[in-house]
């Protein structure tokens, strides 16, 4: 699991919250559609079995990640690139005649990316690298790319939550959707945002203090 118990609290939090606050058009406990507000532009949170990914809108254009970036890990694979890139730099074999070897990716949600600070690196040609790493699970999978005011980020957890094993939370402008297998965490059934039954979302509001105190 790449995150910890309280990270992967937080996103749970997040998703009742987005929940909560979208109206919802049509909502038929599985899946629905709905209105929310126009800022992020984009933002959503996506699970599949044991996958989670997450994006938003609202980085800086160009700040201390660059304009474009990519770091990545899947099982001992490495790969980062950066532009423009935080310095230039050569190298082959983990040896490097211009500049050093990358550090730890800045991450803003406890994202371990420490593979990263102890890897080889098989080569590095100015603004893009591959390497290797020993640290082949915890977390299998997991990394973090930028293009100009979009991130996102994907990473591994428990394949069935209370999230449940497939979950999809999505806004671009005004529009919102949402599904999720089993409905464990859902506005339930109804229309207009009046909801007839099957309504979680408060539930888990009300539960949730207690469940992250444990």
């Amino acid at each position: 699991m790449a995150l910890s118990v309280s990270d992967d609290a937080k996103i749970t939090e997040d998703t009742s919250q987005f929940l909560r606050e979208t109206c919802w058009v049509v909502s038929c406990c599985c899946f629905g559609t709905g209105c929310s507000g126009c800022v992020p532009f984009v933002k959503g949170r996506n699970k599949c079995c044991c996958l989670q990914s997450s994006s938003s809108s609202e980085e800086d254009f160009c700040g201390p990640m660059g304009c474009i970036m990519d770091a990545s890990k899947c099982l001992c694979c490495l790969s980062h690139s950066q532009f423009p890139p935080e310095q230039f730099r050569l190298g082959l074999c983990n040896i490097f005649c211009l500049g050093s070897a990358p550090s730890t990716p800045a991450d803003r949600d406890s994202l371990d990316l420490s593979a990263f600070s102890e890897a080889f690196w098989c080569y590095y040609c100015c603004c893009e690298g591959l390497g290797l790493t020993g640290k082949v699970m915890n977390p299998m999978i997991s990394g973090q790319s930028k293009l100009c005011c979009c991130f996102s980020k994907h990473f591994t957890t428990d394949c069935c939550g209370p999230r449940g094993c497939i979950s999809i939370n999505q806004k671009t402008f005004c529009c919102a959707m949402y599904k999720q297998c089993p409905p464990t965490l859902t506005p339930g059934i109804g229309c207009c945002n009046m909801m007839i039954c099957g309504d979680s979302r408060e539930t888990y509001a009300r539960n949730a203090p207690v469940q992250q105190r444990m």
